[in-house]
């Protein structure tokens, strides 16, 4: 498959100040800027027996990109570039077992985990070297237990992801640094009665993990939502 994305306005044009630990720093646009360009192959191959309750899946894919839009720090001036190319690999693959099947239960009961492991997310530079794509994490995976029995259905999920590298922008000079990786545990419970009646209690964060995905904007703690629901 092929892709392209053009530059913002504000990477084409844009311009701006502000001061970080007592230092002007400027971004400001590149009018020459190229879009990026991009092609993409997979392959895979998957596994589902219903009678015994498994499913699995496994998927390799490979991205070259020209002309990424990459940023340029000289000084304290900041601005986007091309960088020559870019390349991402990596493996995605699924899984999830129903215990419910082969025990000739009347309800299910299934574990699952599906993710993406990153092999290589690498940039080339003007000068030739290579470097991390920044807000790429090697690996992300969520896991997890379902259990339905028709009337009652309730989910435990999981989302692990692991460190990954950004630009500061909150101190001089803009640096290079590396997030911390973070899991999060999330619950969702229905309860039907009635024929049209559903009560749902969902749960964000339900340990109050204390994380974030970007610097400077930390994630809600715990959140709990109570709800009904009348369908007919």
């Amino acid at each position: 498959g092929k892709a392209f994305v053009p530059p913002t306005a504000a990477q084409l044009a844009g311009y701006s100040t502000r001061v970080v630990g007592g230092v002007t720093m400027i971004t400001t646009g590149n009018p020459n800027l190229d879009p990026e360009s991009s092609v993409t192959w997979d392959m895979g191959i998957g596994y589902t027996k219903a009678k015994t309750g498994f499913s699995a899946d496994i998927t390799y894919f490979h991205t070259d990109i020209d002309d990424k839009i990459t940023t340029e720090q000289v000084g304290n001036t900041k601005t986007y570039k091309n960088s020559l190319s870019a390349e991402i690999s990596g493996l995605e693959y699924m899984a999830s077992y129903d215990i419910g099947v082969p025990l000739h239960w009347d309800r299910s009961l299934s574990f699952f985990v599906n993710g993406t492991r990153i092999f290589s997310a690498e940039e080339q530079q003007t000068t030739g070297l290579m470097k991390d794509i920044h807000n790429v994490s090697k690996h992300t995976v969520n896991y997890g237990i379902h259990y339905d029995d028709g009337m009652f259905d309730a989910k435990l999920s999981c989302r692990s992801q692991g460190k990954m590298k950004d630009t500061d922008w909150n101190s001089a000079g803009y640096p290079e640094i590396e997030y911390p990786g973070f899991t999060v545990v999330d619950l969702v419970t229905e309860m039907s009665f009635m024929q049209h009646h559903k009560l749902i209690l969902k749960i964000d964060n339900l340990l109050d993990h204390d994380y974030y995905e970007k610097k400077g904007y930390p994630k809600p703690g715990r959140g709990i939502f109570l709800s009904y629901r009348y369908t007919f």
